[in-house]
This record gives C-alpha cells, structure tokens and sequence, in this order.
C-alpha cells in the first residue's frame, strides 16, 4: 500500500512552504521544518506535508517544539522525499513490490514505476457547496500499464482551534468500478463533508492503492 500526504491551509491564495509531519508516542501529530529535527523511532513513519501558509497567516498550528535527546549518528530511514512534475511529494513503495513478474525489469525500476503509479494532475482543493456542504475537488492518472486497485482518498479535516475531525475515507472510481483505475486513466475526485467551509481552517489528504 502506497500513501501520500499533503496538507493545505484555507482557501486564500498563499505560499507553500514544505515540512515534516510525524505522530509521538502520547498520539500527537508534529510538524517541523525538517526530519532531523525528528527523533530517531519515529522518522521511519515521518512524511512530507505541503504547508500554505496564507497571507491572513491562517494556518494550522504548530505544536510546541520540545527538545529532543541527542542520540548516535544513524543513517536515516525515512525515504527522501522528492516531487513529480505536479508537486506531489512521494511516500513510502509497498514492501511487496520488489521484483517485477515478467523477469525483464529489474526490482528498482519496478519499485519506482509503483511509487509514481498515481498522480494528482488538478490539485485537490475545497469549495463550497449549498446548503453549508464543503466539496473536495481533484484530479489524478495511474502513470503505469497496469490497473491500480483499492484506490481510496483519506481526508483529515482541521478545524479553526487546529483539531482534526474523524476521517474521511472515499474510494476513488474509474471506469471499471470504484477503487479501480485502469491503466493510464484519468479519473476526477468529488467528496462532499457536511461541514461547512467556514469551520474548516485546512486539511490534509491520503492517496492510497494497490498496483498489480
């Protein structure tokens, strides 16, 4: 299962400002400005979020910085993160996908076709709809020459006192069905949340599939 997270802050046009995000031990979620600046047990599940920062400078909070022990000099395990030509930062490749079944790829280019099989090619944004809604709008192609399954969308809703409200799971259809992309489709997302826009101070999102 591959996943991605972004995080965006409000609706006003803003600039976007790249840090790190990862849960401690006590389940709280902190963002700092690079993943040195987080302990060693947790860079492993740490991930890149996209920051708009707005010119009101509306935007989630950040937790309290707190200092962290020094510990030994350890290469890092977090996988580096790089952007695609949409600016979608990249997670972490499924652990099954690291041998290519036709025997005429490699296992690294199998493992990198996989980690940029889906794309978001139109941002995914909110808007509001009537009757107080709140839609999220998007875009995205499976890159490979093979369909993707299980494809799903997770959004976590911040709320103006920077509190994420439950999840929001949806699975994203093609053609074929829901959860199911074929190859080199392209395909729109629509979520609608019974919050209203005014409640929502940013969200974060979570592309997650399954490559065959």
């Amino acid at each position: 299962m591959l996943s991605i997270f972004l995080l965006w802050a409000g609706f006003a046009s803003a600039d976007t400002v790249r840090k790190i995000r990862y849960t401690d031990s006590s389940g709280q979620a902190r963002i700092v400005e690079n993943i040195k600046e987080v302990p060693m047990e947790y860079r492993s599940s740490a991930t890149v979020v996209l920051v708009r920062q707005e010119k009101e400078e509306m935007k989630a909070e950040e937790p309290e910085e707190r200092p962290v022990p020094k510990r030994p000099t350890e290469p890092t395990t977090a996988p580096a993160a790089t952007k695609d030509k949409t600016g979608v930062a990249e997670g972490t490749a499924p652990k099954a996908a690291t041998e290519d079944e036709t025997g005429q790829e490699g296992a690294a280019e199998r493992l990198a076709k996989v980690k940029n099989a889906l794309i978001v090619t139109s941002r995914i944004e909110m808007a509001p709809l009537k009757g107080k809604q709140t839609i999220f709008n998007g875009r995205v192609k499976n890159q490979l020459d093979a369909p993707l399954s299980n494809v799903t969308i997770t959004i976590n809703v911040i709320d103006k006192q920077a509190k994420e409200r439950a999840p929001i799971i949806s699975p994203i259809s093609g053609k074929s069905g829901p959860g199911i992309i074929k190859a080199n489709e392209t395909v729109d997302i629509k979520v609608t949340t019974n919050l209203p826009p005014g409640s929502i101070a940013g969200f974060s999102y979570r592309l997650n599939w399954n490559a065959q």
